[in-house]
C-alpha cells in the first residue's frame, strides 16, 4: 500500500482501536515478533504493506472491511458541538465533568474509580451523550467518541463560557510556591508579521500538547496528571487605564 490518504486514515483506525481495546505497542510488536521502535514507525510513516495491514487487522480482530468502515467513520466525526448540544451538556456540571473524561478517552471504570459516581448514575450520563449524538454506546459500557482529534468548543459557546465564568478564577488565583503553575506574562510592542508569527508558533504548542494527550491515552490514568493548557495572546491591547493617558493624536500606538 503506498503513502496515500487512504493508508493513513486506516492507520489512524486502527490506532484507535487498539487504544479502545488497550492494546500497546509492546503488546501489537510481541505479536508480530518486532521491536517496540518498529512497530512505531510502521505507525508513524503512515504507509504499510496490505499483508502487514492484514496482521494488525487480525491481532485487533477485525477484518479490512470493518477497518475501511471505521476510517470513513472518523471523516464524519464532529469538530464542533452544536450550540444546543453545549446547552444541554452545561445543565449539569457532572455530565460536564464525564464528557472532558470521555474527550480524554478515559473508560467507563476509570472514571467511576477517580469520582464519586453510582454505576446507573454513569451509565444514565453515558447515555444523555448518546443520545446528544456525541457518543455511540457499546456493549460493557465501552463507546465510540463521535467527535473529531481536531475537535473544539465552540467560540463564546456555553462550554467555553461556563469555563471562564467558573472556573477561571480559581485557575489564575496566585500560587507563587506552587512549583506546577507555569504561568508567565510578558508585555510588548509587535508589527502585525511579528503578531502573525507568534499566533503560529501558539497553534504549534497546543498542536503539541494535544498530541501528547493523545500519545498518553495508552498509559493508566493512574500514572497521569491532570493537565491544562491556556493559551491567551492579545492583539493591539493595554489596560483601560493605560489608554486614557494617551497622548491626544496617537491612536492604538500610531500616530
Amino acid at each position: 500500500m503506498t503513502h496515500t490518504t487512504e493508508a493513513n486514515s486506516l492507520i489512524q483506525a486502527l490506532k484507535r482501536e487498539f487504544r479502545r481495546q488497550g492494546k500497546t505497542y509492546r503488546h501489537i510488536a510481541a505479536e508480530l515478533e518486532l521491536s517496540e521502535v518498529s512497530i512505531k514507525r510502521i505507525f508513524s510513516d503512515h504507509s504499510i504493506t496490505l499483508e502487514r495491514l492484514d496482521k494488525l487487522c487480525q491481532i485487533a480482530q477485525i477484518d479490512i472491511a470493518r477497518l475501511v468502515k471505521l476510517a470513513e467513520s472518523e471523516r464524519e466525526l464532529s469538530e464542533q458541538l452544536s450550540i444546543e448540544q453545549e446547552k444541554a451538556i452545561v445543565t449539569d456540571v457532572r455530565l460536564v465533568l464525564v464528557l472532558v473524561c470521555i474527550i480524554n478517552h478515559w473508560k467507563f471504570d476509570e472514571i467511576l474509580e477517580k469520582y464519586s459516581f453510582k454505576e446507573t448514575e454513569l451509565i444514565q450520563f453515558f447515555a444523555k451523550l448518546d443520545r446528544l449524538s456525541i457518543i455511540e454506546m457499546l456493549p460493557g459500557n465501552r463507546y465510540r467518541l463521535k467527535l473529531s482529534r481536531h475537535f473544539s468548543w465552540q467560540t463564546g459557546g456555553p462550554i467555553q463560557k461556563f469555563f471562564l465564568e467558573s472556573v477561571l478564577q480559581e485557575y489564575l488565583k496566585p500560587t507563587i510556591d506552587d512549583s506546577s503553575n507555569h504561568m508567565k506574562f510578558v508585555w510588548g510592542m509587535l508589527t502585525p508579521e511579528s503578531a502573525n508569527e507568534l499566533n503560529r508558533k501558539i497553534q504549534r504548542v497546543v498542536d503539541e500538547f494535544l498530541k501528547m494527550a493523545e500519545f498518553d491515552t495508552r498509559v493508566s490514568v493512574h500514572k497521569k496528571m491532570s493537565s491544562s493548557l491556556m493559551v491567551l495572546f492579545r492583539e493591539d491591547w493595554e489596560p483601560e487605564d493605560f489608554k486614557i493617558r494617551q497622548i491626544d493624536g496617537y491612536n492604538n500606538g500610531r500616530l
